[in-house]
This record gives structure tokens, C-alpha cells and sequence, in this order.
């Protein structure tokens, strides 16, 4: 870490002061994120890293849990986040989370293709039809191995 990056850590914890209450992320920045943790978990898969599979699928469903709590509200939209995101994403993160502990590789593309035609889904439902996910055609996450 830089000095003045120390610097600021220690001015914040000495001071008290709270980022978190401070800070609440918007959706889009949720969004994001769990938008990483689709295409680290596809990576996962597809080497056939169960452990990491296993943990990103983790890390996938709390910031889907966050964005379900997330404040924006859609003026038109029927169903509220809290109800639409789990609605439209559990069964398939369900299935996943089957076919990572079956080490099923041909279970866990297609449960994966699933997961991604219920994102653009809910997308959809909640009038964002232009914000389209699609299963990672090249690494995005150079920096990382994927492979055990």
C-alpha cells in the first residue's frame, strides 16, 4: 500500500468514521459485481475447478442477495427486487450449485447457459432489455488462474 493511502486507512479507523453507513452502492455498481463473480464462476466450470466454482457461485449469490436489497426502485416495475431477483435466479443458481458438487462438467454448462437466459430475463422484466449477459467468450480476468 502507498503512504498516503495508509495514511488515509489510519485518518479513517482513528476517526471513526464508518465507510459502510456512509456508503450504500448503487445498483448498477452491485450489478457489476455479481456481473465478475458470472464470468469467474463460468471460468471456474469450465476448468473444472470445483473448489473455486463452489466459491464463486457463493460470492454470486450474496451480491444477488445485496442487489435484492439494493434501495433503486423501478416505478413500473410490479414485482420488487426483493421478490423478482431471487424469483428469477434461485432455481438455476440451485443447479449449478448440483452439478459443481456432481463435478459435472456437461450439468454445469448447461445450468450455467440457464443462469445467463435468467439474467437477460429478469433484465427484461425489469425494463433494461439493452443490458444483455452472455456466457464469457474470452478471459476477462488475466491476472487469475483458473485452472487447479
Amino acid at each position: 500500500m502507498r503512504t498516503a493511502q495508509v495514511s488515509a486507512l489510519i485518518f479513517i479507523l482513528a476517526g471513526g468514521i464508518s465507510l459502510a453507513a456512509d456508503y450504500a452502492p448503487g445498483l448498477g455498481e452491485i450489478m457489476s459485481v455479481v456481473q465478475q463473480h458470472h464470468a469467474k464462476l463460468f471460468y471456474a466450470g469450465h476448468a473444472a475447478n470445483w473448489d473455486l466454482a463452489r466459491y464463486e457461485l457463493e460470492e454470486l449469490q450474496e451480491d444477488l442477495d445485496d442487489a435484492s436489497k439494493a434501495r433503486h426502485e423501478f416505478k413500473t416495475l410490479k414485482t420488487p427486487l426483493k421478490d423478482l431477483i431471487p424469483a428469477m435466479t434461485k432455481p438455476q443458481l440451485e443447479k449449478i450449485s448440483a452439478a459443481i458438487e456432481k463435478k459435472s462438467k456437461v450439468e454445469f454448462a448447461k445450468s450455467f447457459q440457464a443462469l445467463t437466459v435468467s439474467c437477460n430475463s429478469c433484465h427484461h422484466v425489469a425494463e433494461h432489455p439493452f443490458i444483455v449477459i452472455q456466457v464469457p467468450t474470452q478471459p476477462a480476468f488475466p491476472n487469475q488462474r483458473f485452472t487447479k
